[in-house]
């Protein structure tokens, strides 16, 4: 991992994903039914995520309500 870690010293979620696309990036992250992402694809959209969180001003620390 990276070792970069939240304010309550857990793991982040997005350190997990890009560790494992990094390792094994077609290995397959979750799946629903029939549709299935891998590692790569969710690292991809977290970054994406990311990058609009950031684009809309949102800092770290900042709670986003979905």
């Amino acid at each position: 991992m990276s070792g970069d870690r939240g304010c309550m010293g857990q793991l982040l979620v997005g350190d997990i994903i890009t560790t494992a696309a990094t390792r094994t990036p077609q290995r397959i992250a979750a799946w629903h039914g029939a549709r299935s992402v891998t590692f790569a694809e969710a690292s991809a959209t977290s970054a994406a995520v990311a990058q609009a969180l950031l684009g809309a001003g949102v800092g770290r620390g900042d709670r986003v309500v979905w």
